[in-house]
């Protein structure tokens, strides 16, 4: 059997995963409604950040000619020199020649900056699939 604080920290879990996965519907229908380039991987970017209560994170977007552009959020974050990255989730996809890095920084909860959890990365994942899918259309 559980004990109280064990069970209120389950329900508090969990009630957070359902908020994200609603935030993630929403995101999806979002996105495929957008048909913007950079519009839409910022937006992306964003609804990840949120989704994965990260401090800020980057896309970088190489094509097949090997030019470069990397969108960050938000915007200001490297303004004042890289900042110093104790925890993070990568993933790259190329999709139609396209090299797609997506990276997120600095989970935030209440006990400070902690590590991504396996749902974090799984719910990125799938983002990150979406998003670069939707990106092309």
């Amino acid at each position: 059997m559980l004990s109280r604080g064990k069970k209120k920290k389950l329900i508090f879990s969990l009630n957070n995963r359902v908020s994200q996965l609603y935030s993630l519907i929403d995101t999806g229908i979002e996105i495929s409604k957008i048909r913007f380039g950079n519009d839409l991987l910022e937006l992306a970017l964003s609804r990840a950040i949120a989704l994965t209560n990260s401090s800020y994170g980057r896309i970088k977007v190489t094509n097949k000619k090997g030019n470069i552009d990397e969108i960050h959020f938000p915007p200001n974050i490297i303004k004042y020199g890289k900042p110093k990255v104790k925890f993070r989730l990568i993933k790259k996809f190329v999709d139609v020649g396209i090299e797609y890095e997506f990276t997120l920084c600095e989970k935030e909860s209440r006990e400070g900056i902690i590590q991504f959890e396996d749902t974090d990365e799984l719910l990125f994942r799938r983002y990150c699939q979406t998003s670069t899918g939707s990106h092309r259309k």
